[in-house]
């Protein structure tokens, strides 16, 4: 039976902080988050913070500030690195707002040996692509990007596999979907890659499998949209972390409340699980899977601050969950 061992808020500062990654480097445990005045604004910047001991967390670096909307971080750590990569959003017009002026999308780059000092953001891929689910196998780094060589945000995207050896300069494998955007992969133990994928129109979630050299796809339908797919294994079950959408019973357009949620996938199915604490804008989980099989999560939400009708506008706060599946 899938339940919460605990639950602590590890950074709470006011702003709007979300989209956050987690990732144990040199036997320390590193969060990282974009911090902003709202869900979607020009100041976003990623922080990261770091604990020993999963109670005390310390605010150690910015390592991404550009003059875009720096959001959606994730982090991938080899033995002697760990790296932040995020999306980058900029208007053609500096004052615009979100719908009223052409946004354009790239990558950065930022990387530390120590946990302390960063290397300078750099941009990594192309143009127009933001690379999103990372991950380090084998030697290898895979990245799940979407977009499209114009780079504008109104455009039809696709879902591309890249991979690296140095995490810096990356190069395109496959696609993966047509429409994809909001992806994380695993490798089965039979060497094959599994994706989960957010669907670009909003409705569905997709799932691709491909044997390697991960060139050819299998794609599947498996069930409503979840935000922000974050797909893991555990004890041989495979599971999805990500954004409930509940729904007015009356009204299925109608969303009245948003949780992070874990659902269990099988036979292309999805079942949900388990709900952590939370409401309002809310979830884009980091995961780590320890030696007992209990999961460490981080995530975002807005259940213990005080928000309107424009829940995307107010504060939310970074937690730490520890739970069993």
């Amino acid at each position: 039976m899938a339940l919460v061992d605990w639950v602590r808020c590890i950074h709470s500062d006011g702003w709007h902080n979300a989209f956050t990654d987690l990732q144990l480097f040199q036997g320390k445990y590193y969060v990282c988050f974009r911090n902003a005045l709202s869900h979607v604004s020009s100041e976003g910047k990623v922080v990261v913070i770091a604990s020993d001991d999963l109670h005390q967390w310390q605010r150690i670096g910015v390592p991404i500030n550009t003059t875009g909307d720096d959001r959606d971080p994730h982090m991938v750590a080899t033995p002697d690195r760990l790296f932040v990569i995020t999306g980058s959003s900029s208007w053609t017009h500096p004052l615009a707002v979100r719908g009223e002026a052409e946004s354009q999308t790239r990558s950065y780059c930022s990387y530390t040996d120590d946990g302390v000092t960063w290397s300078a953001p750099q941009q990594i891929y192309r143009d127009g692509y933001w690379l999103w689910g990372v991950g380090y196998v084998d030697g290898t780094f895979y990245n799940l990007a979407y977009g499209n060589e114009t780079g504008f945000e109104h455009e039809s995207k696709g879902l591309f596999l890249l991979h690296s050896s140095d995490g810096l300069d990356w190069e395109k494998v496959s696609q993966v979907s047509p429409n994809g955007t909001e992806a994380s992969f695993r490798i089965a133990t039979d060497g094959s890659m599994r994706v989960a994928i957010r669907h670009s129109d909003e409705t569905r979630l997709n799932f691709a499998t491909a044997k390697p050299p991960f060139e050819h796809w299998q794609l599947t339908d498996v069930g409503e949209v979840i935000p922000g797919p974050k797909l893991i294994e555990v004890g041989g079950q495979e599971y999805i972390i990500g954004r409930q959408h509940l729904r007015d019973p009356n009204d299925r357009d109608s969303i009245v409340d948003r949780r992070t949620s874990v659902w269990r996938l099988e036979d292309d199915k999805i079942e949900h699980v388990l709900d952590l604490p939370s409401s309002g804008d809310t979830s884009y989980a980091g995961v780590i899977v320890q030696e007992d099989e209990s999961v460490l999560l981080s995530y975002y939400s807005q259940h213990e601050v005080k928000y309107g009708a424009e829940h995307w506008t107010y504060p939310a706060n970074i937690y730490l969950a520890q739970i069993r599946l």
